[in-house]
């Protein structure tokens, strides 16, 4: 095994390496990194809402505790088989658009997997209103391993939250605040406490040992809305602490026909400030 593998290491010696790999918020960094979210007046949200048949009542508001009914509902309503002779073909369905792949997945002809889930529910929220992006949490860059969680911007706490569908689960601080990926990383270095709202003991322990390891770098969907990835053209910001920032490329995937943009920094206030100055709403 790669001594690079951070599934080798108990949590603790992840969280002392985490320590020596911070990100750099004092890093001068101009980088034109913007996100853009579907309008939910948007057809393509309205056909969400219909096709999926979302409750009227959740469209109403974008509160955090509408946030925590819409995770409720959505864990009932997309209760999917995980299993399937299918299983881990996620590229190969990226090009097909959500109808195509909520039928093969109802059917059970692909694997509900964490990847479908999480995007999903991102468009789910998206449909509904949130200012919400699709997060792959990586481990150091040796790695392929990752974990899919979505960010969604909650203005009555003027900030972005993390929310972990898989787990149905929502991390909080001590005084009962949702926290967001970096803020659970500086959390963890610091050992400042943190809560989830799931009650189970053994659960919680299980949740933070699968997301610990993936919170060395974030790669951010800049462009989200529904269908993004039959796009031509796909764009990522990736936060990732100074030793894993690579330079900024733009990779062409002749077969596909595509072009896969990434743009690195290791400043996080990029990702998490002024989030409105670096917003755009779109309706296509």
């Amino acid at each position: 095994m790669s001594r690079f593998d951070l599934y080798e290491y108990s949590i603790n010696d992840i969280i002392t390496i985490m320590k020596k790999l911070p990100f750099h918020s004092e890093i001068d960094d101009s980088k034109n990194i913007y996100f853009t979210y579907q309008d939910d007046n948007s057809k393509e949200c309205e056909n969400i809402r219909n096709d999926w048949k979302i409750p009227n009542n959740l469209h109403q508001c974008t509160s955090f505790e509408n946030l925590i009914n819409i995770m409720k509902w959505y864990k009932n309503a997309f209760n999917f088989s995980r299993n399937s002779a299918n299983n881990g073909i996620e590229k190969l369905m990226e090009n097909s658009n959500y109808e195509i792949l909520y039928e093969k997945i109802k059917n059970g002809e692909i694997a509900f997997t964490d990847y479908f889930e999480t995007l999903f529910f991102l468009y789910v929220l998206l449909s509904l209103g949130y200012k919400a992006r699709f997060v792959k949490c990586m481990t150091t860059g040796f790695s392929r391993r990752c974990i899919f969680l979505i960010e969604i911007y909650i203005n009555e706490y003027e900030k972005w939250v993390v929310a972990d569908i898989r787990n149905n689960d929502i991390y909080l601080n001590e005084k009962g605040i949702p926290l967001n990926l970096v803020e659970i990383r500086i959390s963890l270095t610091n050992e400042y406490p943190i809560a989830v709202l799931n009650n189970s003991i053994k659960l919680n322990k299980d949740i933070f040992n699968s997301l610990i390891p993936h919170l060395f770098s974030f790669e951010f969907l800049l462009d989200n809305r529904i269908d993004i990835f039959c796009s031509k053209r796909i764009k990522y910001g990736i936060l990732s602490p100074k030793v894993f920032c690579g330079t900024d490329k733009m990779i062409i995937n002749n077969t596909e026909c595509k072009k896969y943009e990434f743009i690195f920094s290791s400043n996080p206030l990029i990702f998490y400030t002024n989030p409105f100055i670096r917003t755009e709403i779109v309706n296509t």
